[in-house]
């Protein structure tokens, strides 16, 4: 499913060396371009569409550096090797940071050659069946859009793009309502195991006692209740995905069998003596500090260097402001598709409310602002007055209102909509924001956070897991 005829160009003013690799090509089958000089290779680059680009470092015209920018912006899908005679860890260091997909040092033998061009074939041939699976499936890509364009969330793309393209175990950090749910089914989307089950598995929601044979399932008779065989989540994920959300809350004595399952690809049924193997990636989340629990004795160290072998942070939504706008606007169209709503815009009012607010429940916070926006007004556009936040600020001296001003508009905006027990409601409302506040200014933390507030870290918890 590679290319019929795969295209190398062989770029370098030796003249004895593209000899015998263009020799060496042909005899495998490749079609091949010469280019003496990086000028001429970047017009080969214009002409052809070349799968394979060996580039020397010096060349007359362009250096291989900049054939490499040049080259990749004319064909980003070209896998560069960078060839130079001048090995250092500056040079191999810059041509990874420029997007080469390897570095040769001279003199080197030609199985080198080889070595990588059949690297390079495999990848064209995974790429081109993940895309096969991809377009069975197009209807999950709307579902699981994470939407953005700020620095911050390209970052996060680039990080899915290369974690995808390997089979390790991921760590996705970051507050609750920070989408961990929808990177885990993008690095699954976008890896080889698309087109096999995504399995997810909130460990916080799953009773204790019913949580390992949840996971790694259980024969009959094994237990109380067990009136049938089940499977667990682990084996229903084979050949896939298993996403362990908030695996902070696992109990201890589970986290033992988890570190098996990653250490051998293996679990044991509840009820059997015998192990089974598995072929499960595995993607964790979650917003608690893990060391911290490590030091607390309630984490396991060694599942914890597992579980941390590729950690991913993701970024609040008040880090990424400039994101908002494209956010609402998705969810408006996402909304008025799903629902037949007839809001189609935002006013620049309503945007700039968004954009003052601080989102402590991040995008959930945001989507859920939308949606009752739309479903009250029910026209086709959505106001200020529409947009129901947690603390509503009103346009004045700087934009900013005093404590006692936003106690008071929420407290009518609660009496407005009929509310009896506003006493109840605006204390969890603004308890929930002073928490979150202080959790993400410790870095979640619970320890500092709970010191600040003055309560004590067991009720910091509690308050905490009520609020997920």
């Amino acid at each position: 499913m590679t290319p019929k005829i795969p295209t190398i160009l062989i770029a370098d003013d030796e003249k004895n060396l593209t000899k015998i690799m263009r020799k060496f090509c042909e005899r495998e089958g490749y079609a091949v371009h010469i280019a003496n000089s990086g000028k001429e290779a970047i017009g080969i680059l214009e002409e052809y569409p070349c799968h394979i680009a060996f580039l020397d470092l010096n060349m007359p015209g362009y250096s291989g550096f900049e054939v490499l920018e040049k080259g990749l912006a004319i064909r980003p899908d070209c896998y560069f090797i960078l060839m130079t005679a001048q090995d250092s860890m500056e040079n191999t260091i810059e041509a990874m940071k420029k997007g080469a997909y390897d570095y040769l040092s001279k003199p080197f033998d030609i199985e080198e050659v080889k070595f990588l061009i059949e690297k390079v074939m495999k990848l064209l041939d995974l790429k081109e069946r993940v895309e096969e699976l991809r377009t069975e499936i197009v209807g999950d890509s709307k579902e699981n859009l994470i939407v953005g364009k700020s620095a911050k969330m390209r970052e996060l793309f680039k990080t899915i793009g290369r974690v995808a393209a390997s089979d390790t175990t991921v760590l996705l950090l970051g507050e609750s309502g920070t989408g961990k749910e929808l990177v885990a089914k993008s690095i699954h989307y976008y890896s080889s195991r698309v087109g096999k089950p995504f399995i997810k598995v909130n460990c916080a929601a799953i009773p204790s006692g019913i949580l390992e044979s949840e996971l790694f399932g259980h024969k009959r008779g094994s237990f109380s209740g067990a009136y049938g065989t089940s499977p667990g989540k682990f084996q229903s994920a084979e050949g896939g995905t298993i996403f362990l959300d908030e695996i902070g809350e696992l109990e201890y004595s589970l986290q033992g069998k988890l570190l098996r399952a990653l250490q051998e690809k293996e679990i044991e049924t509840v009820g059997e003596s015998r192990a089974r193997r598995i072929d499960v990636r595995i993607i964790t989340a979650t917003n608690k500090d893990l060391k911290e629990e490590v030091a607390s004795k309630r984490f396991r160290d060694d599942l914890y260097y597992r579980l941390n072998i590729f950690p991913i942070l993701i970024p609040p939504l008040r880090e990424r402001k400039e994101d908002i706008p494209i956010l609402a606007n998705h969810f408006v169209n996402k909304f008025r598709e799903e629902m037949d709503l007839a809001t189609r815009h935002i006013t620049d009012g309503a945007m700039k409310v968004l954009m003052r607010n601080s989102w402590p429940g991040n995008v959930r916070e945001l989507e859920n602002v939308i949606l009752r926006g739309m479903l009250l007004k029910r026209s086709e556009f959505l106001s200020e007055e529409d947009v129901d936040l947690a603390v509503e600020v009103k346009e004045g001296a700087g934009g900013v209102v005093s404590f006692e001003d936003a106690v008071r508009e929420v407290a009518l905006q609660f009496v407005e909509e009929g509310n009896n027990d506003v006493f109840m409601k605006l204390t969890e409302r603004f308890e929930s924001s002073l928490i979150q506040a202080v959790m993400t200014k410790t870095g979640l933390n619970q320890s500092k956070a709970a010191e600040i507030l003055g309560i004590s870290r067991n009720t910091l918890r509690k308050k905490l897991e009520e609020k997920e």
